[in-house]
């Protein structure tokens, strides 16, 4: 009775909990365009939220996302059927490392789906919740992580005016 579990050694540690399925979506999801998208359905429980949710409770979809070169990426759960919330963390164990603007409850108003942008090194892993706001019932969503491809517009000249009349 207690002691070392039966062969000396710990369970391994679960990667967000115990009980939590945890989809890589590098692995399982859908590639295309330099990106993944996965289609799959939240856990029937509460386990997690971001600092966007509020006071939200519902279930979520846990996805891990390595990047595959350094850049900017998108995550997005844009297709999904119901008020979605989408927070990343570094560390799936750890809600205090919720990575910086990376929480978002409606992209706009009257569109329920939620986007992020990350900032990511190459071979960085984070991990992506997409939460129900309300339900804690499962249900499917989906969810699309691809790089920014879009050039940042490039200033090649800037023009100052001074309005006299304007006090500085």
């Amino acid at each position: 009775v207690g002691g070392a579990p039966v062969g000396g050694s710990e369970p391994p540690a679960a990667e967000c909990g115990r009980g939590v399925e945890v989809i890589d979506i590098n692995a399982q999801g859908t590639a295309a365009n330099g990106g993944f998208t996965y289609t799959g359905t939240t856990s029937p429980r509460d386990n997690f939220f971001g600092t966007c949710s509020g006071e939200s409770v519902g279930s979520e979809g846990v996805i891990k996302f390595t990047a595959p070169a350094a850049g900017y990426y998108t995550a997005s759960t844009s297709g999904t059927a119901f008020d979605s919330v989408l927070y990343a963390l570094s560390d799936c164990n750890d809600g205090f490392t919720e990575l910086p603007g990376a929480c978002n409850d409606d992209v706009v108003q009257g569109d329920t789906s939620s986007r992020i942008l990350l900032d990511l090194e190459a071979n960085e892993t984070v991990y992506l919740f997409v939460d129900q706001y309300s339900g804690e019932d499962a249900a499917d969503y989906s969810i699309t992580v691809a790089p920014v491809t879009t050039e940042a517009p490039v200033v090649e000249s800037l023009e100052a005016f001074y309005n006299p009349a304007v006090p500085s």
